[in-house]
């Protein structure tokens, strides 16, 4: 810890890599071997306990989808030391925080996000990508493009295969994926579990092989209650499936008779999953007040992960760190970052493949780079957690909304107004992207459209009353921090 990294080795000058190690080459030197040996033959050093094996086998299987045969040494030193040493939190508010925090800047600095288009190729001139071509025949053209979806999708869709060299295809074609998962969403009263359950459950019953019944159960309300109503708890059961699912594209094409069968699998899945957690939480089904099933067909639908392969290529020996997508790539603008790239899976390190791919285009616009420093620099470590639990303000009004993946309320209002994306930036605080959403009248463009609208049709086919009992004041809201003379951050 004495010099952390938070750029991808593969994108690290040559003169910084050897200062590094000339810095201290003895522990440069102990680290070697762990780039070329698995975990398991760095632990059968100190124990020949079979559960001991067993016991990490599972901590690397719930972590990153492989065996301590199949983890690399280096790989599990950063998954045990760093997320036990160090500590690891989860940010108070979600890991939504993140995604509000980088939107909430976006637009800040003028920048726009295009939420829901479809990019369907990349043009090609000599080495450089011209333009990013839309589904509706429309192109986004850039400096720099930076792709973070999975290397599956970069070349064999993406990429005009004439462009791509064979040997590129081959290697896509040949990295292997995560298991394809299925993740349970539920709402709970608090009496479903025990006073003292954690907020991550590792469930296994199988200590030999990866099955269905390894459940990894996320309680997050445990740490932060303000992200459900007092009396409730949210939760997230994640697990592998090995169903025959189908693709996204055949269910769109409207086969009554698929989508009836894709369906029941979902039920039976749902089904499966909250017995086998009622299996440990004796009061788990009485206390189920909602839920919703992501197959692995909804999670390629939403993050466009192949197949549902929600950690991308396994962090295997022979397609770990510098074997995967390195930052840059063979056409001079265009970057890469996330799970498929060198730093691979976890939001710490598809945070540092982010920083890594910003980093190239800081070092060939001759700007500064994004560097740990003990003493200065932008990117700093938190020595502790610092809570800010949605008590006031704009996050707690944000937090009336469950931004519900259908918005009825949307569907409903005479004026389309976007309210679930209106309420999603109130909990990230930015009020200045809310307000870009907000409607005004015609004739008088400084009255807010809801102050028109008398019978609320939003709050009628609001979600959470069924759910919760009471439904979000969508007008009141709005009204209150957009009305006439009101153009300020609340108090």
């Amino acid at each position: 810890m004495k010099d952390p990294s938070l750029i991808s080795p593969s994108e690290i000058p040559l003169m910084e890599m050897l200062t590094r190690f000339f810095k201290d080459p003895l522990t440069q030197m102990k680290i070697l071997p762990l780039l070329f040996n698995n975990a398991a033959s760095v632990l059968r050093r100190f124990t020949k306990s079979i559960p001991v094996m067993q016991f990490f086998d599972k901590l690397t299987s719930t972590y990153c989808y492989t065996t301590m045969e199949e983890t690399p040494a280096i790989m599990a030193v950063t998954m045990f030391v760093e997320n036990h040493r160090s500590g690891s939190y989860y940010i108070h508010g979600s890991t939504q925080i993140y995604v509000g925090k980088l939107e909430k800047a976006i637009e800040k600095y003028g920048g726009s996000l295009a939420y829901g288009t479809d990019i369907v190729a990349l043009d090609i001139d000599g080495g450089s990508i011209t333009a990013a071509r839309c589904a509706d025949g429309s192109k986004i053209e850039a400096d720099y493009f930076i792709y973070s979806g999975t290397v599956w999708n970069l070349y064999q869709k993406l990429l005009p295969a004439g462009k791509v060299p064979p040997a590129l295809l081959k290697k896509a074609a040949d990295t292997v994926p995560t298991p394809s998962s299925i993740v349970l969403y539920a709402t709970v009263k608090k009496e479903a579990f025990p006073q003292d359950i954690g907020p991550i459950e590792m469930l296994v019953q199988d200590t030999d092989a990866l099955t269905e019944s390894e459940i990894t159960l996320y309680i997050p309300t445990i740490d932060d209650p303000s992200l459900n109503e007092p009396g409730y708890h949210s939760i997230l059961a994640i697990g592998p499936s090995f169903r025959t699912w189908p693709s996204p594209e055949s269910l769109a094409k409207g086969d009554g008779m698929l989508r009836a069968a894709y369906e029941q699998a979902k039920n039976e899945e749902a089904e499966r999953i909250i017995n086998y957690l009622a299996s440990y939480f004796p009061d788990f089904k009485a206390n189920l007040v909602d839920w919703e099933i992501g197959s692995p067909v909804t999670i390629e639908r939403y993050s466009l992960k192949n197949k549902g392969s929600v950690a991308g290529p396994k962090q295997m020996v022979g397609q770990d760190l510098m074997h995967r997508q390195h930052a840059e790539t063979r056409w001079k603008n265009l970057l890469c970052c996330g799970e498929s790239t060198t730093m691979g899976t976890g939001t710490p390190a598809v945070v540092i493949s982010g920083l890594s791919a910003a980093d190239v285009i800081l070092r060939r616009e001759g700007l500064p780079e994004y560097r740990y420093f003990s003493d200065k620099g932008y990117v700093q470590y938190l020595k502790s957690p610092a809570p800010a639990y949605a008590g006031d303000g704009l996050r707690k009004i944000g937090n009336l909304c469950l931004w519900c993946e259908h918005d009825a309320c949307r569907q409903v209002c005479p004026h389309d107004m976007d309210i679930r994306g209106m309420f999603r930036r109130f909990y990230s605080e930015n009020l200045e992207g809310a307000r870009n959403l907000v409607k005004y009248s015609a004739d008088c463009t400084d009255e807010l459209v809801c102050l028109q609208c008398e019978k609320k049709p939003c709050v009628k086919a609001c979600r959470k009353k069924a759910i919760l009992g009471e439904a979000v004041p969508i007008p009141e809201v709005l009204a209150e921090l957009f009305s006439p003379m009101r153009h300020r951050e609340p108090s």
